[in-house]
């Protein structure tokens, strides 16, 4: 699901991220959404149609993707892609990296499930990828091409993988082209790819998952640092994508911990303005059990966030304009839209922002934000 970014002004900065990641980080600490699926969508009626099969491991879980489109059609149109089917499971591929074995069950899991919804005779020429993200990006080299090789000698097993697969299709992508890829997914679902007009207008993306935040768009200028050209039905378009590596839900999460832990004498138990007052949760950091104990200060929080979310003195913005820190980020025209996906959709939906049409107002969800993160944990779990 989709929810649309409406912003006068179309800068990323720690006036427009603090509040949502206030907010994620305290609903973090209460259960929205639950690991879900098997899932399945109207499939199209299975005759003249090709399948692919992409595995789309995030830092939380993976999910098995199913999509098909028509056989035949035009090279240098986009065809029409339905995604018949979704399968999650977690958690992220990166928990195994002390545990190795336990990856030939869970990819054996996966593959299954993506298998049971492709016709059987489709098999051989479905093309399988098993994409990783922001959660492989945060090991260390070695530790994460042991889980990636380990998944690839998994995948070329024909008893466990019946799919076209190479052990190329295996891999971790980049934060630009994590980026990149979700814009090209947002501007096939608006429709900009079959547009035919001459004012077609892209459509901007903010996606933000456990480990990491992708700011993707098109300028209508120059784009001096962060190019990633794409190539769509016969077209390039110059992309600007930056990767904001730990600027994710859960890890954002635990940079604020860390931070805390840090900064504080040592104590099993330290106070945390981040979560919901009389909140506990015990993490392990640098080998010790801390308990961390909500104490409801959205204030205190927000200075803590704009240590990391902040815009920097303009003699250490090269080249420019800046977003976060000294990060180049090209001008964006007034009249585009941008698109608000992933993490970002469930403290929205949380606090009822979103509009019937998917906007919502920044100066409200500021304001919802400070007040929601001055409650208690009680009160939320018995609303």
């Amino acid at each position: 699901s989709n929810a649309r970014l409406c912003m006068n002004v179309m800068k990323l900065t720690c006036d427009t991220l603090a509040p949502i990641m206030l907010l994620l980080m305290v609903a973090s600490h209460v259960e929205l959404v639950p690991v879900g699926g098997p899932w399945s969508f109207n499939l199209p009626n299975t005759h003249d149609m090709e399948f692919g099969v992409v595995v789309d491991a995030g830092s939380s879980g993976s999910r098995a993707r199913v999509y098909c489109w028509p056989s035949h059609r035009e090279s240098t149109k986009v065809p029409n892609i339905s995604q018949s089917y979704s399968y999650k499971r977690g958690p992220g591929i990166s928990d195994f990296v002390d545990g190795l074995d336990g990856l030939e069950p869970y990819v054996m899991d996966l593959i299954a499930h993506a298998a049971d919804n492709v016709p059987r005779d489709q098999h051989v020429q479905t093309v399988l990828y098993f994409m990783a993200t922001a959660g492989m990006r945060l090991l260390l080299e070695d530790r994460a091409n042991s889980v990636m090789e380990t998944i690839n000698s998994i995948l070329l097993n024909t008893s466990v993988n019946p799919f076209n697969y190479q052990p190329s299709n295996t891999r971790i992508l980049s934060g630009e082209e994590e980026g990149a890829f979700a814009w090209i997914s947002i501007n096939y679902l608006t429709g900009y790819f079959n547009n035919e007009s001459t004012d077609k207008q892209n459509t901007g993306l903010l996606e933000m998952g456990g480990a990491s935040l992708q700011v993707a768009f098109q300028p209508e200028g120059s784009v001096l640092a962060d190019k990633f050209p794409v190539k769509v039905a016969g077209i390039i378009h110059q992309l600007y994508v930056h990767s904001y590596l730990y600027y994710g839900q859960n890890y954002a999460d635990l940079w604020v911990k860390q931070y805390l832990f840090d900064e504080g004498n040592i104590t099993q138990n330290i106070p945390n303005p981040c979560m919901l007052k009389d909140d506990k949760m015990t993490e392990t950091m640098n080998g010790q059990n801390i308990t961390y104990i909500g104490t409801g200060d959205p204030s205190s929080c927000v200075e803590i966030l704009n240590i990391y979310v902040y815009e920097v003195d303009p003699r250490r913005c090269h080249p420019k304009p800046c977003s976060i820190g000294p990060v180049y980020q090209p001008s964006i025209s007034q009249n585009m839209d941008f698109y608000a996906v992933g993490a970002f959709i469930f403290p929205l939906k949380l606090l009822g922002l979103l509009q019937p049409d998917g906007k919502f107002n920044l100066i409200k969800t500021n304001h919802s934000a400070y007040e929601y993160c001055l409650k208690d944990i009680e009160t939320v779990k018995n609303k």
